[in-house]
């Protein structure tokens, strides 16, 4: 649940925090779609053109695959897919998000957070798309890389392009 979730953070302000809980929703929102494969086309299929979710990823990472430094109460932890900060308060440890010294830090903190939400909308619109008659598991998948494309590969603005 996403207050548990949240509870095992420690936020540095409010746009931290606004990131997180959009890339919660994020994740849970993928975890629907690949349910929803699965339940549609089968878990050959579904785990060949639906994809592992980005929770699959995480869950399935065992701890003996981190690197961990720590140093009293704080430790950075890499991931294989990110590393992490975290913090240890009462005796238990949680993902820390620092301050933002440069308004470029903070704007990038808003960008991942945009970018979170346009990926939860891309998959609640494939959920909604795999109840159209026909829709074949390829189809889905090549869509998929098409909505997902404009978010992670965005077309650069043309004046940026121009002034190159």
């Amino acid at each position: 649940d996403r207050d548990a979730y949240l509870a095992n953070h420690v936020f540095a302000g409010p746009e931290t925090r606004t990131m997180v809980t959009d890339f919660f929703v994020t994740i849970q929102t993928a975890q629907k779609y690949a349910n929803k494969c699965r339940r549609a086309f089968g878990d050959e299929a579904a785990d060949r053109y639906c994809g592992r979710t980005l929770r699959d990823v995480i869950v399935t990472t065992n701890a003996e695959d981190c690197e961990y430094v720590i140093d009293g109460d704080t430790a950075v932890v890499t991931h294989p897919i990110a590393e992490m900060n975290m913090v240890r308060i009462d005796g238990v440890w949680k993902m820390e998000y620092r301050d933002y010294d440069t308004p470029e830090e903070l704007e990038r903190v808003r960008a991942q957070s945009r970018m979170y939400k346009a990926t939860a909308a891309v998959y609640r619109q494939l959920i909604a798309e795999m109840v159209e008659p026909g829709m074949t598991p390829e189809e889905l998948n090549e869509r998929k890389k098409a909505m997902m494309a404009g978010i992670y590969n965005p077309k650069p603005h043309i004046d940026a392009v121009a002034n190159e």
